[in-house]
């Protein structure tokens, strides 16, 4: 089953689950360049787990690498850069066996707004939650 949330709301249910995990989907460029959720705060890390390259070759041991870090049973929170991506991987999780896969549907940049940015209307950075670059 998949369930929309916003990174507001994930941030809220992973600080409250200790068995939640949230996975950053996107590029190892994307993570490296905009950086990631830092869930340390909390007292977890973000799980670095890209659904497809830099080109959009998808990663065809995504669910096999979802899979060794935690079990079928556990809330997966899946984030991208707006939704599109984690919406896409949390499918592929669901038919892999998962039962809650969550996916972050504002992003950690969200959608672009009409002068074509990032980050100005909705979003992990966007809704300042903690983030960490490089």
């Amino acid at each position: 089953m998949i369930i929309e949330t916003t990174s507001s709301q994930a941030y809220e249910s992973l600080g409250q689950d200790p068995n939640a995990i949230l996975i950053d989907c996107r590029t190892p460029e994307e993570w490296q360049l905009i950086g990631t959720p830092d869930l340390s705060g909390i007292g977890k890390r973000t799980l670095l787990i890209a659904w497809q390259d830099f080109q959009g070759r998808l990663n065809a041991s995504f669910c096999d690498q979802v899979e060794d870090v935690t079990d079928t049973d556990c809330s997966v929170y899946i984030i991208c850069r707006a939704g599109g991506r984690s919406r896409s991987a949390c499918e592929a999780l669901s038919a892999h066996g998962y039962a809650r896969c969550f996916n972050v549907k504002d992003g950690f940049d969200g959608r672009l707004n009409e002068q074509g940015q990032r980050g100005k209307l909705e979003g992990w950075q966007f809704s300042r939650l903690p983030w960490t670059q490089g």
